[in-house]
């Protein structure tokens, strides 16, 4: 008699026998439209693995855009080289690739929109690029292995969930410039053992440091007029905090909660 667990199994067989094999990744992966005189890539064979170096011209043409969610679900591809041209990453680009460990992004890249590379849990090295001026919100959300970030000169803004869920993030390097901490914006990073918040920032957002369970102490800076609500609630190991100036409004009761 045929029993659950047999079932399952052959079910879980037959989409194992349905599944596209995995190949290499290479340009021959990529969906593309030609529009006027440049090229925009709008998607990729879920099947494509390893590293792809995405071409910066296709038929004699200069690759421009890459759509949004364009490489969305890859999650065999391991590294990916984004082509100087490319001015913005957009929507969900590269969301969901799990096995993504590297990404290289050059410099023309200007913008880099909501979600780009949430849920990359391999994700390790992905370095900004100096002229970077739009970090949107949840860009790296649940990047769960990437260790370290240093944020560009240019950018003054933490957006919301920016960092949340990176459980293994050590090291942030924030610009002097930065004026905000978004809401979420380190949400959970378990490790981190420090943060040096910027002389020039005014605003640290609702539960941007909530269970961060490894910082030990944290200094807020004299232009600080505002601790948003929960902000650095669950921080256990949170044993000192410094007020270069005035203590700030806080934005209700659990500021420091837990």
């Amino acid at each position: 008699m045929e029993t659950p667990a047999s079932r399952i199994a052959m079910l879980a067989f037959a989409l194992v026998l349905a599944a596209p094999p995995l190949h290499a990744a290479d340009i021959n992966d990529l969906v593309y439209e030609i529009r006027g005189d440049a090229v925009t890539i709008i998607g990729c064979d879920t099947a494509a693995s390893g590293d792809l170096t995405i071409p910066s011209e296709i038929e004699e043409r200069p690759v421009t855009t890459i759509a949004f969610e364009a490489f969305m679900n890859c999650g065999s591809l391991t590294g990916v080289v984004i082509p100087e041209g490319i001015s913005s990453i957009n929507r969900g680009t590269f969301a969901h690739c799990r096995s993504l460990r590297f990404v290289v992004i050059p410099e023309s890249v200007t913008s880099i929109r909501e979600g780009a590379f949430a849920y990359c849990s391999s994700l390790v090295s992905a370095d900004l690029p100096d002229n970077l001026r739009n970090l949107e919100r949840d860009v790296f959300l649940s990047c769960t292995k990437l260790p370290s970030m240093r944020i560009p000169d240019r950018l003054h803004y933490i957006s919301t969930g920016v960092f949340a869920h990176c459980h293994n993030l050590t090291n942030v390097i924030l610009p002097e410039r930065m004026r905000v901490i978004g809401d979420n914006a380190f949400y959970e990073c378990l490790a981190l053992p420090e943060i040096n918040i910027p002389i020039n920032v005014e605003s640290i957002g609702w539960e941007a440091f909530m269970h961060c369970e490894s910082l030990t102490s944290v200094r807020i800076p004299d232009p600080v007029y505002r601790l948003g609500n929960g902000c650095f609630a669950f921080c256990r190991n949170l044993e000192s905090v410094m007020f270069e100036g005035d203590a700030p409004e806080l934005g209700g009761p659990g500021v420091f909660f837990g």
